[in-house]
Parts: structure tokens; C-alpha cells; sequence
């Protein structure tokens, strides 16, 4: 792939990535956005009814 070069130990595995940001930077939200899914793939989950109320809640209190 062009723009994406990968560096390897000396038993050849992929341990790191460089990566063109002038070629690929615009995609860089979309891959954060996949890693931090990912990270919370195990936490529980909120019922949409619960979060905009949390997120109404939050609200109120910025606003006073």
C-alpha cells in the first residue's frame, strides 16, 4: 500500500507503522475512532434512554 511503511524486529514481524499523514492523515479520526471502540468493546452497556437522560442532566447543570 502506498504511504504506509511497516517496521520490523529482526525476526521479521510487524511491530510498528509508518504512515504518509499527507496521503492518509484525513483517515487517522476514523482508525482512533476504531481503536477506542475497541478498547471499550467489554464495558457494559447504557441504555440510549439512560444516556440522553445523563446527557440532559449535564446539560442542565452547564446551563446554571
Amino acid at each position: 500500500m502506498k504511504g504506509i511503511r511497516f517496521v520490523v524486529d529482526d525476526k521479521g514481524r510487524k511491530v510498528a507503522v509508518i504512515i504518509d499523514l499527507r496521503r492518509w492523515g484525513k483517515h487517522l479520526e476514523d482508525f482512533f475512532d476504531i481503536v477506542a471502540a475497541e478498547e471499550r468493546r467489554d464495558e457494559p452497556l447504557v441504555p440510549l434512554d439512560e444516556a440522553l437522560g445523563k446527557q440532559k442532566e449535564s446539560k442542565k447543570r452547564l446551563a446554571s
